[in-house]
């Protein structure tokens, strides 16, 4: 009940001190499970001793827009999150003994509780084909770049503003003469791909991390992106020597995976409305639940 809970709030990732004992990753695989069709918020878990990783697992998607799934390279944006699950869920269960539901049985009180006062709408044809025609690009099939970079990497010790200095000193070069981006590569980058001028290959949409995809799909063929990008991997210099543009595949053929997606978010955003809803009623001290983006809520004409 606790994975589900964990990844019904909200997508979390969870960390604990192991103890001496060996762990036990399959256990650990165990304990929280998805499939693709499924279509769930992601949930990971790691297990960590001395500072290193010793397990990790991890289920469902970062995006599920993107139908991205959620692994070890995936950047959670979490502070205290364990307390805010922790206060949610008593909130919740408050409310289900408030409305006469079992709260003894907390997966079922919570479930009945949601279904009953956070209902979502189904997304209707109307607002799949208006996502489909507002977001092609998620739609695309076969479309590739072939990219190169220079990767100047954020080590632990690092003076980030020296690091940067120095990355916007080779761009400079590089901006005035192009031609010397494998030689630079060779001697500048802490990428392995500094063995070959640079070259990342052909890279289709989900084959890096988003930062990066988005700064070299927007590139044209022959592109020098004029400005340092910074990931989670560091600052890099990114140029596109070929774009093999795709095709848009037939609304038909999507029109399942976008309802399927539409009627997900717009779920997920009714319970965590819903949840601020509780949150306001409740008398909680010491933990900001509160702020955020407005939602929005896919269905029908609402969409």
């Amino acid at each position: 009940m606790k994975s589900k809970l964990l990844m019904l709030l909200v997508s979390g990732v969870a960390c604990a001190t192991a103890q001496a004992a060996k762990v036990d990753v399959e256990r650990l695989r165990g304990v929280i499970t998805a499939t693709p069709e499924a279509l769930e918020p992601g949930c990971a878990i790691g297990v960590f001793r001395a500072g290193k990783v010793e397990a990790f697992t991890a289920a469902g998607y970062a995006d599920i827009e993107q139908r991205r799934p959620l692994n070890a390279d995936t950047l959670f944006y979490a502070a205290s999150v364990s307390k805010q699950f922790t206060v949610l869920a008593i909130a919740k269960l408050v409310e289900a003994g408030r409305l006469g539901l079992d709260p003894s049985d907390e997966e079922g009180a919570i479930g009945a509780l949601l279904a009953r006062e956070a209902p979502a709408p189904e997304a209707d044809e109307a607002a799949c084909r208006r996502f489909y025609q507002m977001h092609p690009q998620r739609f695309m099939a076969g479309e590739l770049v072939e990219a190169d970079h220079i990767l100047f990497q954020v080590t632990p010790g690092v003076n980030l503003d020296m690091l940067r200095a120095h990355g916007n000193a080779v761009l400079a070069e590089l901006m005035e003469d192009p031609s010397r981006f494998a030689e630079v590569a060779r001697q500048q980058s802490n990428c392995p791909s500094a063995a070959v001028g640079g070259s990342l290959g052909q890279l289709g949409r989900g084959d890096t991390v988003p930062e990066f995809e988005r700064a070299v799909f927007a590139l044209p063929a022959g592109g020098l992106l004029p400005q340092l990008l910074e990931t989670r991997h560091g600052l890099h210099i990114v140029r596109v020597t070929r774009r093999i543009e795709g095709r848009m595949q037939p609304y038909e053929h999507v029109a399942g995976q976008i309802a399927a997606a539409l009627s997900s978010m717009s779920r997920d955003t009714a319970w965590r409305q819903y949840a601020r809803l509780l949150v306001e009623r409740a008398d909680i001290q010491g933990i900001d639940l509160q702020g955020g983006e407005p939602e929005r809520v896919y269905g029908g004409s609402a969409a």
